[in-house]
């Protein structure tokens, strides 16, 4: 027994010194290899992400892009520790999603961008001119719903109640005397329905990055006008690395001019400078 074990920790030991010597060999280090830092993303968002990636390549830290599909898959991922950064959502979207979720996603201040929400159609070209019965498609998600009706009321196709909750929701519409018919889905996939209905409520990046649905980003029905003050994004991370380096590092270097002008050149009509507007 005791010749096994005396065996045994011989072999253990000529292990750990070949080891060493490989390491001594090949000129490695013994310091622990730092994992690539995993940014999550839709496809709209994705060059906004591969900045993030050339920012993170300045002070030498390995990173890529994961897409997502569908508007809560990169906070879903985030939330779960599959990436460890995304830039995909506003300010109130991600607060409502930490509430119905029991999680803690934090946006790095400061602030990077903003994406104005707008009316689109294929078929009017004014407010006046959509009739009776018509079909406006908008997003589901709770901030977003509540952003589309309160735009919808506004320009008086609908009249909304006293919010009673955090959001508006369809339950709120008191009033609705053109029959207006609601189609809500996913906010990435509103674009998808530009042509087949009346009207569209959406992000302006999706009609600069949904070119092959034929939307012109500057041309629209209506604007919400509180997308600045009200809806900034950024990149968004768990509480937890909130004050890690390279978080602060990307998130000023993105509010910089050098990288603003750089988006700009990409997104145009699709997103403002959140402090260069």
């Amino acid at each position: 027994m005791l010749k096994k074990l005396l065996v045994m920790i011989m072999t253990i030991a000529i292990a750990f010194s070949l080891t060493a010597c490989s390491k001594q060999t090949t000129g490695e280090s013994n310091e622990k290899e730092v994992a690539p830092i995993k940014l999550g993303a839709l496809a709209t968002s994705e060059p906004r992400c591969e900045l993030a990636k050339e920012i993170l390549k300045e002070i030498n830290i390995d990173s890529k892009v994961l897409l997502f599909e569908g508007n809560a898959g990169p906070a879903t991922a985030l939330k779960d520790g599959d990436v460890n950064g995304i830039i995909v959502n506003h300010l109130p979207w991600i607060q409502a999603f930490n509430k119905a979720n029991n999680s803690d996603l934090v946006m790095i201040q400061p602030y990077t961008y903003y994406c104005p929400t707008r009316m689109y159609s294929s078929k009017w070209s004014s407010i006046d001119e959509i009739p009776d019965g018509a079909a406006i498609c908008i997003s589901n998600d709770p901030s977003n719903l509540d952003v589309a009706l309160i735009m919808l009321d506004s320009v008086g196709l609908i009249k909304l109640g006293k919010k009673t909750d955090s959001y508006y929701s369809e339950a709120d519409i008191i009033s609705n005397p053109k029959n207006i018919k609601l189609h809500l889905t996913d906010t990435v996939y509103v674009i998808s329905s530009y042509k087949s209905v009346d009207a569209i409520i959406c992000f302006s990046v999706y009609a600069v990055r949904g070119k092959a649905e034929g939307v012109d980003a500057s041309k629209f029905l209506c604007e919400n006008p509180t997308d600045k003050q009200n809806f900034p994004c950024g990149l968004i991370v768990r509480a937890e690395d909130k004050d890690a380096e390279w978080v602060k590092y990307v998130a000023e270097k993105l509010a910089s001019d050098e990288y603003i002008k750089k988006a700009i050149a990409i997104f145009g009509e699709g997103a403002h400078g959140y402090y260069n507007n």
